[in-house]
């Protein structure tokens, strides 16, 4: 509206912070950590922890129910290569249990439970999984004052034959 330009070195949703700012735009407090948490899942892709960290911990204060979304890690980028859970030649539930750590870098994966036990099928897709999981950017836990490691999440696929 007052021909601002959005520099390629700025971060556009930072921009658009200033410019609600800016024109006194009011949000109430779960927006405003929405916003934040998005500001911060931005930077932390880009490779920019620091101001990650900072958006995640300015989101925390804003809003209680921010701060116990971020208190869990969160997919952020999944591979393009994700398998599919169709087209497999039965029907199961495989569920998976993963650290990730402060870094956002899944490691420890395990399997919790294949349904129907032995499933050819299931294992498949669990090795397919395994190294797909390993590719996945993930927003860390945040904790009180940094970011944090969980060792306990899990991921459950269910899978079917194609009809």
């Amino acid at each position: 509206r007052d021909g601002t330009i959005i520099h390629s070195s700025e971060q556009p949703l930072n921009q658009a912070l200033r410019l609600l700012k800016k024109h006194d735009v009011k949000l109430s407090a779960a927006e405003q950590a929405r916003m934040l948490i998005q500001v911060g899942d931005v930077h932390w892709l880009q490779g920019d922890r620091k101001r990650a960290l900072t958006a995640w911990q300015r989101a925390r204060a804003a809003d209680a129910a921010a701060a116990q979304r971020l208190a869990q890690p969160e997919p952020l980028e999944w591979p393009t290569d994700f398998p599919a859970p169709a087209g497999l030649d039965a029907k199961g539930r495989l569920e998976l249990r993963f650290t990730v750590n402060e870094r956002g870098r899944v490691g420890n994966i395990e399997q919790v439970e294949l349904l129907p036990a032995g499933n050819a099928a299931g294992q498949t897709l669990f090795t397919e999984l395994r190294k797909a999981l390993a590719k996945v950017s993930f927003r860390p836990a945040i904790g009180s004052e940094q970011a944090e490691t969980r060792t306990d999440v899990r991921y459950r696929q269910l899978f079917q034959p194609s009809s």
